[in-house]
């Protein structure tokens, strides 16, 4: 051991609780049947339950094996997105070509590891160049139109499932994001969305003739995939938001709009802020009956990006008082993750359950952001060693006793 200066100094010390993982071909890896698993009662009981493999810039895990080992082991899908968009406008927007290198490597994976595949396209409000940001409805049109053309080929009918637009509903749940809303100081612009988060360049005002004509181009390129719109907030019946996208989606298919469903990405965390004692039970109740409203009306769902947060910031775990509260909140995490799952094996027309990662790694949550000020992040099935948590067994447990 050398120290940043000075002379070499001989060192011993314990390495403990080490897990070593040897496999050289991770798009086919040998799993091992003996054991209980996720992805062994899923596959039984014909449910589709995974994890998305996160493959961001400062958030790429995919170079991880057991990050990779263990979706393969424990789930039968993952998620696979289309391409971001140029940062220079180009000369011809209809006929941009995307590179798909990443997301080649996904497909890979899941074909290797006979894992369904879900897919992302389409429209989203966040993460766009401002020549996009600022383009006419013609050029918007042309773009959303080749970009889904360009996903959905690339794939060949290997994506059962694609959400062509991500997130259109504004946060209070009234109106959409839209152009209307363009507002460079607004104090929570940031460099994802310059113009504010209640900006979409894909509506005007109530306009959403973009987002109908992406449906409609997705299904004249794969007529056989099930065609969704994605949101949050969206899952509890009689709240404002899921009040106003269950009638979007109802307003679109009663005027002949190619839409399946919706997807409920279910980020949520406890305790919630200004709730210290929620009840869960309401909780899963009133998703149930707005799912149980969704398939009379004809309409699938997916759940999209499901974590569970456990709060540390109001908690001091030095204490014994706060370490019996910790426990408290992992038997909470557990029910919560619990409670999803049984909402989706028990309502048919609930078609797939994804977490929105593997483990506990930094910078994964969906709360990760500098309003919450976590030290720590506790939110999956498996801690940051790929160790199965209480909420793992509990998901088991609702998946054994069908």
């Amino acid at each position: 051991m050398r120290p940043t200066e000075g002379v070499a100094t001989p060192t011993s010390f314990l390495i403990d609780d080490l897990n070593w993982i040897g496999i050289t071909d991770l798009n086919h890896i040998a799993l091992n049947d003996s054991v209980d698993s996720i992805r062994k009662y899923a596959n039984l009981n014909h449910h589709k339950i995974g994890a998305v493999l996160l493959r961001e810039k400062n958030n790429d895990w995919f170079n991880d094996p057991w990050y990779l080992y263990t979706p393969a082991q424990e789930f039968n899908m993952t998620t696979v997105g289309g391409m971001g968009t140029p940062e220079t406008k180009p000369a011809d927007i209809s006929a941009i070509n995307f590179d798909y290198t990443y997301e080649d490597q996904v497909m890979a994976y899941a074909e290797g590891n006979g894992m369904f595949l879900r897919g992302g396209t389409g429209g989203y409000h966040v993460g766009n160049p401002l020549w996009l940001l600022d383009a006419s409805h013609d050029e918007l049109k042309a773009f959303l139109e080749r970009k889904i053309e360009q996903d959905i080929s690339h794939y060949g009918g290997k994506v059962y499932s694609w959400g062509v637009f991500n997130e259109p509903v504004n946060d209070e749940g009234n109106g959409f994001r839209n152009r209307q809303q363009k507002n460079p100081n607004d104090p929570n612009a940031s460099s994802i969305a310059p113009y504010s988060f209640r900006y979409s360049p894909f509506v005007d005002g109530n306009d959403i003739s973009l987002i109908e004509a992406a449906l409609i181009k997705a299904r004249q390129i794969d007529p056989n995939a099930m065609l969704y719109i994605n949101d949050f907030d969206n899952e509890e019946i009689g709240k404002q938001k899921s009040e106003f996208f269950y009638n979007f989606l109802i307003g679109m298919r009663n005027r002949g709009v190619p839409i399946d469903g919706g997807g409920f990405e279910l980020h949520k965390m406890y305790p919630l802020q200004g709730d210290p004692a929620p009840d869960l039970d309401a909780y899963l109740d009133r998703i149930d009956r707005n799912l149980k409203r969704y398939a009379a009306a004809g309409l699938r769902v997916e759940f999209t990006e499901v974590e569970c947060q456990i709060r540390f910031d109001d908690i001091d775990l030095a204490t014994q008082a706060g370490q019996d509260e910790l426990t408290r909140r992992v038997q909470k995490q557990a029910d919560m993750y619990a409670g999803l799952m049984n909402l989706a094996v028990e309502n048919p027309n609930v078609l797939s359950f994804t977490a929105w990662t593997v483990a506990d790694k930094p910078h994964t949550s969906g709360f990760d952001a500098p309003w919450y000020h976590f030290t720590y992040t506790d939110l999956f099935l498996f801690d940051k060693n790929y160790n199965p948590k209480p909420a793992y067994s509990a998901v088991l447990n609702v998946l054994k006793q069908q």
